[in-house]
């Protein structure tokens, strides 16, 4: 009989031990969940959105295009600058532009006038030292509306009204953010940058 070395029996007694005697009962696994929960808050609120006021416009992007205009214009030369000037409506703005390309502001008071024979200087600021300086409860169809709405401390913009009731004047103006548009003067970004209306016919 061969006898057993020391090394053998350390060898056989840790099998023995390593193998498991208990029985142990295993539940299978709950899949692992590959979303989050949504975790609601108890003090979450239903948020409802309010029309917008003057005071919460603050910038040209925000600006509001009225779509659902009924206006009506006659023969006038007012009427026929205004319908003139609406023919660009949608056209992108374009720095130095006066075609229905790519137009600016100034350009778009170049070319609208410029239709009943009247010429106007091609700059915003050069245009407002044209006709004559009026009172915002004066203003007409027809007539300009000057904004400073640079850091620059001199007029920057410029709109033509389109319409004046009790209670707003609506312009068209090439806006640098979404070209030609109906703007209400009393959206904040457009009452705040406001500085006069002149009258040129």
């Amino acid at each position: 009989m061969r006898k057993i070395t020391p090394v053998v029996l350390l060898l056989l007694i840790l099998l023995v031990a390593c193998k498991s005697k208990s029985n142990v009962v295993t539940t299978k696994s709950k899949p692992y969940k590959t979303t989050r929960p949504v975790t609601r808050s108890k003090t979450s609120k239903k948020v409802t959105v309010k029309p917008k006021t003057t005071n919460d416009v603050t910038n040209e992007d925000t600006t509001e295009d009225n779509e659902n205009s009924e206006l009506v214009y006659g023969t006038s030369t007012a009427d026929n600058i205004i319908k003139k000037a609406l023919s660009y409506k949608g056209t992108k703005y374009r720095y130095g532009g006066v075609t229905k390309k790519g137009i600016d502001c100034s350009g778009l008071m170049h070319v609208s006038y410029k239709s009943q024979n009247i010429i106007l200087p091609r700059s915003s600021y050069e245009q407002s030292k044209k006709g004559v300086k009026i009172p915002l409860s004066k203003a007409q169809k027809g007539d300009l509306l000057f904004f400073k709405t640079t850091s620059r401390n001199r007029i920057s913009h410029v709109g033509l009204i389109i319409e004046v009731d009790d209670e707003d004047i609506r312009f068209i103006h090439a806006s640098t953010s979404r070209g030609v548009i109906i703007s209400s003067l009393k959206e904040g970004y457009w009452n705040n940058a406001f500085v006069e209306a002149r009258t040129i016919l």
